[in-house]
């Protein structure tokens, strides 16, 4: 994952991007503001982070990120910008997990975007 500075003059916009797909017109990337692959050299990529994947952005602007912590146990991160501190930290032990975290988000705050493999999860289907 990398975060992307879309900031202009004086106002700050970062947001975070997963590269979905390399070929010879460089990287390819998608993130909540960037639902269709867009091509990473016409973006400002800023820095490649420790996250793996993101999971969406809840409708209050908060992102929900995949990682791993040292033992390689996968956790959920949620953090309200690129760079700020993690205001919650969860392990996922398995699919159904994931699941119910998204689910619960969906219930209690909303999506304002999410992943494509877990659109299914916020519209009642069965997918990650």
């Amino acid at each position: 994952m990398v975060v992307i500075d879309r900031s202009v003059g004086s106002i700050t916009a970062k947001t975070f991007g997963t590269v979905v797909a390399i070929d010879g017109r460089g990287a390819r990337l998608v993130g909540p503001d960037y639902p269709s692959p867009a091509f990473g050299g016409a973006l400002d990529i800023e820095r490649v982070t420790g996250y793996e994947r993101i999971v969406g952005r809840s409708a209050d602007g908060f992102y929900h990120l995949l990682a791993r912590d040292s033992d390689g146990a996968r956790l959920l991160l949620v953090v309200p910008s690129p760079g700020a501190a993690i205001e919650c930290k969860k392990p996922i032990a398995d699919k159904e997990t994931l699941a119910e975290w998204i689910e619960h988000v969906d219930a209690v705050r909303g999506w304002d975007s999410v992943a494509i493999e877990f659109e299914a999860l916020v519209s009642g289907g069965e997918s990650a």
